[in-house]
């Protein structure tokens, strides 16, 4: 897969994976985890992020947390 990437778009990629955690694991704003990754404008981070996952990031925030939360509440509930 690395072959058929140039660097450019390798690089992107793995930025917007990161993305993806900041967004899960963070309460950071759109803009800083733009900033973050290397995107002045949260609207151009956003474009690509949707380009590559196919949803909003915000709609990635709240179904990680909601799956988040589940995957807790079955671990904690297991012990009892």
């Amino acid at each position: 897969v690395l072959f058929d990437t140039s660097p450019i778009r390798h690089l992107q990629w793995k930025r917007l994976q990161h993305s993806r955690r900041l967004l899960s694991d963070t309460n950071m704003t759109l803009q800083q985890i733009a900033d973050s990754i290397g995107y002045t404008h949260a609207a151009n981070f956003t474009t690509a992020f949707k380009r590559a996952f196919g949803k909003h990031p915000s709609y990635h925030r709240v179904r990680l947390k909601h799956a988040r939360q589940a995957a807790w509440e079955t671990t904690a509930h297991a012990g009892n």
